[in-house]
């Protein structure tokens, strides 16, 4: 069995590396979801499974899809973190898609 060998702390990293900042990297990325239904409100099936939605944003940065959400800042609640960004990100998205159609 070969060991690797760990050079400063934990990790053998020195520095934060490529996060920017220090300390733990906490994420607030709700999940969050729906079964689709038709007009009556009955829920839609595919291959005899229900169908389920979930909200998902499109990065700029990148163009890929992605959770909304973002980093709980130092000193923040989680719960506020995940309000803030979700509105920031799923709903500000929803409200320019509006106006432009």
């Amino acid at each position: 069995m070969a060991f690797r060998l760990i050079l400063f702390g934990r990790t053998g990293l020195i520095g934060r590396g490529q996060l920017y900042r220090w300390g733990p990297g906490h994420a607030a990325d709700p999940i969050v979801t729906r079964w689709c239904r038709d007009d009556s409100g009955k829920i839609i099936e595919k291959e005899g499974r229900p169908v389920l939605e979930f909200v998902g944003i499109l990065r700029r940065d990148g163009g890929g899809w992605a959770l909304p959400g973002g980093m709980v800042e130092a000193g923040d609640d989680s719960e506020i973190t995940l309000r803030k960004e979700f509105g920031e990100e799923a709903l500000s998205a929803l409200q320019k898609s509006k106006t432009r159609a």
